[in-house]
């Protein structure tokens, strides 16, 4: 009888490890695209290919030191630390789990409050049982395990009893989410049927320049940057409200060139009621950026429009305009009534002299007073023709005032 047990025990274990096995390297997976179960609010969403070998090389670096110095940059970073300290308590976990493709997602879940939604792709790891299962052993003895099912998916719970926070966990085909926040894995679970950003033309086209081969990837939803700027702020400034309605996403590629050097190169895409600045500048070709040389020590911000030439660009502006003709109409009268006032010719005594170049320079004040000190920089193409159409403009405007 012992024996009959015994057999029977050996071959429900081989017949579970068959199992396994047959899951692991013989069944079909699903490769989803981790970006498809980003939540649809998601203001800046991070991506990378090897979280665990560039969280190292960016938490050890001089720069990452340096900025946690800063309030308002710790205060950002402090849910990323969390992780941070949850990867170093479970090692054995994460060592199991190896680099595979990684996306942070954040989102505003209350007024003045965010969280963080993340995603692993485990690839055939995520439908085995076994992982499932034996979860709330790497969790340890300070986490109550709990599980419920939310529109036919299994969510994970784990409750820290010395923290008192939730982390909620759940499995879709080759993914693993997870959040302390339980509507950001209910809401991702949602997107799995129907995916919105993932599938959004305007942010494939800008995935699609950004590219894949780099340390990591950013990118930011303009939609919802106000509120999400206001869980730091008491009110946000005109121009980020302008940003929300100009810009549709951006994607920035980054790579840390060595302990103190990050260098980011990104793309911007605009919505359909962007600026009429900005949409003659996307027509006006690339120019090279200089004015940084002559920037002082100081200068915090280096904000550049470059373009084929500033005359170019100004044809471009008018000819933007005249897609609105009442607009268009009034722009002309004011400048007719400057260039009479002042009898000047402002393309002959003001364009004619720029060159392809302008920036905005935000510089600390040189007092230590609490004001920045704002300015903006022409690039010019004659110091003498400068020189002469400016003094001609300042005579003019002497003798009407």
């Amino acid at each position: 009888m012992k024996k009959k047990i015994l057999l029977i025990s050996v071959l429900l274990i081989l017949s579970f490890l068959f199992y396994q096995a047959y899951v692991f390297f013989l069944a079909p997976t699903n490769n989803l695209k981790g970006i498809y179960l980003v939540p649809k609010d998601a203001v800046l969403v991070i991506e990378t290919q090897k979280p665990i070998d560039n969280w190292q090389d960016i938490s050890s670096s001089d720069i990452w030191n340096h900025l946690q110095k800063n309030d308002y940059f710790n205060q950002l970073t402090e849910k990323l630390n969390g992780v941070d300290n949850v990867f170093t308590k479970q090692k054995k976990l994460i060592d199991f789990i190896g680099n595979r493709d990684f996306i942070i997602s954040i989102h505003v879940t209350q007024k003045k409050k965010y969280d963080l939604l993340y995603i692993a792709n485990l690839q055939k790891i995520a439908k085995l049982n076994l992982l499932k299962k034996h979860l709330s052993s790497f969790a340890g003895q300070d986490y109550k395990a709990s599980k419920r099912k939310y529109h036919n998916h299994e969510i994970l719970e784990f409750y820290n009893k010395k923290s008192r926070e939730t982390l909620y966990i759940s499995f879709i085909e080759n993914q693993l989410i997870a959040s302390f926040t339980h509507s950001l894995v209910e809401q991702s679970i949602d997107q799995y049927s129907e995916p919105i950003i993932g599938r959004d033309l305007q942010f494939i086209d800008i995935s699609k320049k950004v590219g894949y081969d780099n340390m990591f990837r950013l990118y930011v939803q303009y939609k919802y940057m106000d509120s999400y700027l206001n869980c730091f702020f008491d009110k946000t400034d005109a121009l980020v409200k302008n940003m929300n309605q100009t810009f549709k996403y951006s994607g920035f590629n980054f790579e840390l060139k060595s302990n103190n050097v990050v260098i980011a190169e990104g793309f911007t895409n605009t919505n359909n009621n962007a600026s009429i600045y900005l949409k003659a500048l996307q027509k006006s070709g690339k120019g090279k950026r200089s004015i940084d040389k002559i920037a002082p020590k100081r200068t915090a911000i280096y904000m550049s429009f470059a373009f084929n030439s500033f005359k170019e660009f100004y044809t471009n502006f008018e000819e933007v305009q005249k897609e609105n003709p009442k607009q268009f109409k009034s722009y002309q009268d004011n400048l007719d009534k400057i260039e009479n006032y002042l009898d000047i010719d402002v393309k002959k005594n003001f364009v004619s002299w720029i060159d392809n170049e302008i920036a905005l320079l935000q510089i600390q004040s040189a007092n230590h007073s609490t004001k920045n000190e704002m300015a903006i920089v022409f690039k010019i193409n004659s110091k003498k023709k400068t020189e002469k159409n400016l003094d001609f403009i300042l005579e003019r405007i002497k003798k009407k005032t």
